[in-house]
């Protein structure tokens, strides 16, 4: 029987000046998460504010300093079957709670940490795979307008 976990996650949704989204291609083979399109971000340590980690794990994950610029204003919900090459998580059912933030960058430059980041880009809006990304990257690109 397989375990069941809760996370809450924050996500990066960090905009340049010609209002193009930062994306990175997640690097988690064996999973069906490998490749995909998604924002910076990760979960949230305990007793840490959310504002406080997605600075800490854009940081870890892009190599960018960013400033929040606001919350997005809708969380989302995501449920995960067991991932047989889940090492993180092995034989775990998942949800995962998506806490949004508007981000700009101050600083750094893109180093992306290869264990988790095969690649990043910014996108057109327009122009994004969203059939290559993680659950919700559309909805959550389209509350930058909201």
């Amino acid at each position: 029987m397989s375990k069941q976990k809760q996370l809450t996650i924050v996500c990066a949704i960090i905009t340049n000046d010609k209002g193009e989204v930062l994306l990175t291609k997640r690097n988690d083979p064996g999973t069906s998460w490998h490749g995909k399109l998604e924002f910076p971000g990760g979960k949230i340590e305990f007793g840490e504010d959310p504002e406080v980690a997605v600075v800490r794990e854009t940081k870890e994950e892009s190599g960018f300093d960013v400033e929040v610029v606001r919350l997005l204003p809708k969380i989302y919900s995501s449920y995960y079957p067991v991932e047989p090459n889940d090492f993180e998580f092995p034989d775990t059912e998942l949800q995962i709670l998506i806490i949004s933030y508007h981000c700009k960058i101050i600083g750094g430059e893109f180093k992306p940490d290869d264990r988790e980041v095969m690649s990043g880009a910014f996108y057109q809006k327009d122009q994004i795979d969203y059939t290559n990304a993680l659950r919700y990257c559309k909805e959550i690109v389209e509350l930058l307008d909201n």
